[in-house]
């Protein structure tokens, strides 16, 4: 049976995204990654116990996924909220495996996925 909440309509759970099938969700996904959208800088506000340019990390790394990687994941901004990551503007991979990610003005929550390996751009398996 599916618990369902008011607020917010996703969640993590044990590692997996769960989102409300009724609510649509801008989600878009570079590698191990996935991009849900959150919301505006004042929606995002809402919830922060600082002013956004108190926090925000500008061309930073995403965590690694696997302890066989180096950062690799090059985010135009970032804000970690304990183990939340929100993200906005452009995820680059450092050596163009994937394609530029755009993100745009809103910001979106980072979700690393929960598979093991895939395969890469190059052909090569991640």
């Amino acid at each position: 049976m599916q618990h369902r909440h008011a607020s917010p309509r996703w969640r993590v759970e044990a590692g997996t995204v769960r989102i409300d099938e009724k609510e649509k969700k801008n989600i878009k996904r570079q590698g191990e990654w996935f991009f849900i959208e959150f919301g505006t800088s004042r929606e995002l506000k809402q919830i922060l116990l600082f002013p956004i340019k108190e926090i925000i990390q500008k061309h930073s790394y995403l965590p690694i996924v696997y302890q066989t990687q180096e950062p690799h994941h090059k985010v135009t901004e970032r804000i970690d909220i304990g183990r939340w990551i929100f993200c906005r503007g452009t995820v680059r991979h450092d050596n163009h495996e994937h394609k530029m990610l755009i993100l745009g003005k809103n910001w979106f929550k980072a979700f690393p996925s929960t598979q093991i390996i895939s395969w890469g751009g190059t052909g090569t398996v991640d």
